[in-house]
């Protein structure tokens, strides 16, 4: 009994590993500053100070209010099409605990890239984000998938592509395309689930934790 339950953590561990590194290319592939590098100091340094984003604005921690970064990059683009601008964001979110007097929180990194109201702004949108789950359905432990549409007749607004790490009720990492209201275009969003731990950057903890 106590060999199978060992091989059942080394194969549970294995497939953390796996979705580790998938996690971990993705954030290369996509953010131009990667929170996996290097320390959560070295990394908020990094995206903070990049001298390719304007347009800042960042709300510092309180104990009222949590941090909020967000700004808009004026060349750097890693996606195929080119879009009208990409904005980047880090923001922290509370999380709802079974303790009401337990608080805590996770990060919010996301790189969101526009499109024109064309035909062809929402082909370019909805391309890359196929492309992206073409690359990257494979390498997490499961995908997720949902469409977005304010009735089943209606037009497709939106597709959103979850994936997870095993062992983790939250999903790592989420690539989605949006219709924007008022006919305003389209957006591509790619979003990352982080915590800050003795500081490094990491996944919110799984439903199961060694520790």
């Amino acid at each position: 009994m106590q060999k199978l339950t060992l091989a059942l953590l080394m194969f549970s561990f294995s497939l953390i590993a796996q979705g580790q590194t998938a996690i971990h290319e993705f954030s290369k592939a996509y953010f131009r500053s990667d929170p996996f590098s290097s320390t959560a100091r070295f990394f908020l340094q990094h995206l903070l100070n990049d001298p390719d984003i304007t347009a800042k604005k960042t709300e510092h921690r309180t104990d009222s209010t949590l941090f909020g970064f967000e700004g808009r990059y004026q060349k750097y683009n890693p996606f195929f099409f080119r879009p009208a601008k990409i904005e980047v964001s880090l923001s922290e979110v509370a999380l709802s605990t079974v303790n009401p007097e337990v608080k805590d929180t996770v990060m919010f990194y996301q790189l969101a890239a526009y499109a024109p109201a064309t035909a062809e702004g929402e082909k370019d949108v909805l391309r890359e984000v196929e492309k992206i789950n073409r690359k990257f359905k494979k390498k997490f432990f499961k995908v997720t998938y949902e469409k977005l549409n304010s009735t089943p007749q209606s037009p497709v607004e939106g597709v959103v592509y979850n994936y997870f790490m095993p062992l983790y009720a939250v999903s790592a990492a989420t690539a989605a395309w949006y219709k924007l209201e008022n006919n305003e275009g389209y957006m591509v969003l790619l979003t990352m689930r982080l915590k800050v731990r003795s500081n490094m950057v990491d996944l919110p903890a799984p439903l199961y934790n060694p520790q």
